[in-house]
């Protein structure tokens, strides 16, 4: 898949399984959310600051609708809430040797 980037706009990383990954603009996400076949492996992240953060489901849903494009496609419909409790919860199950 060929995806044009314009820098006037916010700039995502989408990762899916086996490490395909996808650069692409707000305007192209549910396409590149469809090129990945495992849609439980979806991760989004947006470019702030000169490298990427992970985005929450709401803040994805919340420009997608300002820029009134389809904020219900599948693949966002799986992407799994990140919230502060989730990732706290993750942190207190890692262990270190």
């Amino acid at each position: 898949m060929i995806t044009t980037i314009n820098n006037n706009h916010r700039v995502f990383l989408v990762t899916g399984d086996f490490n395909g990954s996808y650069l692409c603009n707000i305007e192209q996400l549910e396409k590149c959310c469809a090129e990945i076949t495992d849609k439980d492996s979806i991760k989004i992240q947006h470019k702030w600051n000169n490298r990427f953060v992970r985005c929450s489901k709401k803040s994805i849903v919340d420009m997608l609708k300002s820029l009134g494009l389809n904020a219900n496609f599948q693949p966002l419909r799986s992407l799994k809430e990140i919230n502060a409790a989730n990732e706290a919860a993750a942190k207190a199950t890692e262990y270190t040797f």
